[in-house]
């Protein structure tokens, strides 16, 4: 049993900035989920992607194929299944399962309807609701499908003002893979 002594300022169980949704609410220190179960095909092809390991760059990839297959309101699944793990694999820790669902989850919401302009998007809501609180495995997931998309979409051409943040943040990320790394350590030459 775990017992909570003080509660943190700010209140980490609290959204901190305004929100359109939440996947946890409390009941003093206890967490209720606040989104419904994810749809069983969702939850499977979000379970298929995690399945194959930490590689962020990889289910990116996949997660951007995914997105391009589901619709607009099929956000919800992909809220539901950050909070609503399917079963974890016998070869992956559970702790472990439940980031890799959630990474791979931000990351195909980062593409979902990807032709609807970006500041007045789903997505973009849904990604600052989560990157806002409460404060939990969510907001890392969160962190680094924005930090991806970041990378994946910068200019091509020109000065990046904020390469060396991508660069340096993304080499700190953990189980970063080897094919990754290589990439990040190129690009600091361009910084």
């Amino acid at each position: 049993m775990v017992s909570v002594a003080k509660i943190p300022e700010p209140d980490p169980r609290l959204p901190h900035g305004e929100v359109d949704f939440v996947l946890w609410r409390y009941s003093e220190t206890e967490p209720e989920v606040a989104v419904a179960p994810p749809s069983e095909a969702v939850a499977k092809e979000i379970a298929r992607i995690a399945a194959t390991g930490p590689n962020p760059h990889q289910w990116a990839m996949q997660a951007q194929k995914l997105a391009s297959t589901l619709e607009r309101d099929q956000l919800n699944d992909l809220l539901g299944v950050m909070v609503h793990p399917p079963a974890c694999p016998d070869n992956i820790e559970m702790w472990n399962w439940i980031q890799y669902l959630q990474t791979v989850s931000a990351l195909t919401m980062t593409h979902l309807n990807k032709d609807e302009p970006w500041l007045s998007s789903m997505r973009r809501r849904a990604l600052l609701s989560l990157v806002r609180g409460p404060m939990d495995w969510t907001v890392e997931a969160t962190i680094i499908a924005i930090w991806t998309e970041i990378l994946d979409n910068r200019p091509t051409s020109g000065s990046v003002s904020y390469l060396s943040a991508l660069v340096y943040c993304g080499l700190a990320l953990p189980n970063l893979p080897e094919t990754l790394r290589k990439r990040l350590e190129g690009m600091k030459g361009d910084i």
